[in-house]
């Protein structure tokens, strides 16, 4: 297996050392770190890393990949607003973001439901997959989000008018 990553090899490995003792070692033996800002896989996925807006106390970067076919996706990591990223998201297909907290919630570090739904309607033809979610959570009292984007766009507004009172 492949990780591309921001340098960062031992504290991953130790971090998950201390979460799951002994059980990744056999796993972790047979990854390959690569963790360069920019390169391109052994089987044709070129990336490029870029540095998104968290604390700088978690590396925080993005990704974009773009394969030999032209088949394109960005993932944010744990970024809130911020143009490198939206930069990124203008030239992909697919965006792999995360929306970790609600409206209410004073914080520029994570998108929230309306930034989300900002960028879908700027961008309408490029697919987001929502991760890293508040949403997920069995207090949020939420239905799931479908691949099915009227129905996700009714509940994003759903959300949207719930946060707003």
């Amino acid at each position: 297996m492949t990780i591309v990553a921001a340098p960062g090899e031992n504290r991953i490995e130790e971090i998950c050392e201390i979460a799951y003792p002994g059980s990744l070692t056999k796993i972790l033996e047979h990854i390959v770190w690569i963790e360069n800002s920019e390169g391109v896989t052994s089987d044709g996925w070129k990336w490029r890393r870029f540095e998104v807006n968290h604390n700088g106390a978690v590396d925080p970067y993005g990704y974009s990949f773009k394969s030999e076919n032209g088949a394109k996706f960005v993932h944010s990591g744990d970024s809130g607003p911020c143009d490198s990223l939206y930069t990124a998201i203008e030239e992909t297909d697919l965006t792999i973001i995360e929306m970790s907290i609600p409206e209410w919630v004073p914080s520029s570090e994570h998108h929230k439901p309306s930034d989300i739904m900002s960028l879908s309607v700027k961008h309408p033809d490029t697919q987001f997959v929502i991760t890293h979610t508040y949403i997920d959570s069995k207090i949020a009292n939420y239905p799931p989000i479908t691949e099915n984007h009227s129905l996700t766009t009714q509940i994003m507004s759903h959300m949207l008018r719930t946060a707003s009172g």
